[in-house]
């Protein structure tokens, strides 16, 4: 969760938003809300 927020606070592309994928207590996907850039935060996880 302090990634996810660490994340969210230094977002200047779309909005406070930060996420994080975590496997079996490892973290294996960061991203950040690019709506104004690009598309959906969740899409961009996947990719």
């Amino acid at each position: 969760m302090e990634e996810a927020i660490i994340l969210s606070e230094d977002n200047t592309e779309g909005g406070p938003f930060g996420a994080v994928i975590v496997k079996e207590n490892e973290i294996v996907g960061r991203g950040k809300n690019k709506v104004l850039k690009e598309n959906d935060l969740q899409l961009l996880m996947l990719k």
